[in-house]
């Protein structure tokens, strides 16, 4: 009995000091996308996984050094034969579908959008309940967040030169504001010779696990006590 107990003890311990360890320790992410091929860097204490579409290539590492290494292959093209055979099962699930509706149609009245709608003007203090629940979520998960860099290299061309540059003078205006935000860089230029805009994104941030964490936990702690499915299931029984 004492060494079961405590090998229970020190497997709570160690999910606990797990949780934790994951909970404290930031996660960086990194990623360039736009005119150059895809990057995306994921690393977490000495682990990392990266996708490079430059090099076709996934990766895993720890401490540095590469443990699992996979090739980005390219989607082999359909045969007509395998076209008509995905689109014959398509088909064939769709119909499965619709005669499942038909038996519950036939059996009761489907809820439809209009039923959800109604109920929901008739509780205007859940919408704003909810709508307060969703604003705090997304503002603590923004906050959970750190911004290392951000960066916009942008060409802006249009097909008439005129209207080039009043695209690049709105949106010049409009990304001043942003570069007083520290860290955030943006590169804008004109071209009136071409006519197809380009641009390159360059972010990294770095997430504190404890405040994401902490978030969605309180999220999932208030959304009950609004009584959303409770209000639904009385609608249920009353059509």
């Amino acid at each position: 009995m004492g060494v079961v107990l405590w090998i229970v003890v020190i497997s709570i311990a160690f999910i606990v000091g797990l949780l934790s360890l994951v909970a404290l320790c930031p996660i960086r992410v990194e990623l360039a996308v736009g005119t150059v091929p895809l990057r995306l860097k994921i690393r977490w204490l000495c682990l990392a996984f990266e996708t490079d579409h430059a090099a076709k290539t996934h990766r895993i590492s720890l401490f540095g050094m590469t443990i699992i290494r996979s090739a980005i292959t390219p989607k082999p093209e359909e045969t007509e034969e395998q076209k008509e055979r995905k689109k014959a099962k398509k088909e064939a699930k769709q119909a499965k579908k619709q005669q499942k509706r038909a038996k519950k149609r036939a059996k009761q009245r489907k809820t439809t959008f209009a039923d959800y709608w109604r109920v929901i003007q008739d509780h205007p203090e859940t919408i704003k309940k909810w709508l307060t629940q969703i604003a705090l979520l997304m503002y603590r998960v923004v906050a959970a967040m750190r911004i290392d860099h951000f960066r916009v290299n942008a060409v802006i061309a249009t097909p008439d030169p005129a209207w080039t540059g009043a695209v690049y003078g709105y949106t010049e205006a409009a990304c001043g504001a942003l570069r007083r935000i520290p860290k955030v860089t943006f590169d804008l230029r004109p071209d009136f010779q071409t006519d197809r805009s380009t641009a390159e994104i360059s972010l990294a941030v770095t997430y504190r696990m404890y405040r994401l964490t902490w978030a969605v936990l309180r999220f999932f702690w208030a959304a009950p006590k609004i009584r959303t499915f409770s209000i639904f299931r009385k609608m249920k029984k009353t059509i």
